[in-house]
């Protein structure tokens, strides 16, 4: 699981950071090559998508657990990914 809570962790300041330039809707000394710079570690939770899923169907036991485990962590990673772009936003 620390696969997964580590690059977790890591793209916290990066979403940190946004939510703030959005919400001053400038960019308030912060030069906008090191918001390139945050992209790239705010990608670090898309990394950890394999290291969510293969957790998730090595604690469950039976094939329709597994099934359903794979499906509800797939379900709220997609639902996340539709959903982080669009904080910055509205914030």
């Amino acid at each position: 699981m620390w696969h997964y809570l580590l690059p977790v962790m890591a793209a916290i300041p990066c979403f940190a950071i946004y939510t703030h330039v959005a919400s001053k809707q400038s960019f308030d000394g912060i030069k906008p090559i090191s918001l390139y710079g945050l992209a790239f570690l705010g990608n670090l939770v898309s990394i950890a998508q394999p290291a969510a899923l293969a957790y998730r169907s090595s604690t469950l036991y039976g094939a329709s657990e597994q099934a359903i485990g794979g499906a509800t962590a797939i379900a709220s990673l997609s639902i996340a990914s539709i959903i982080g772009p669009q904080v910055s936003l509205y914030s």
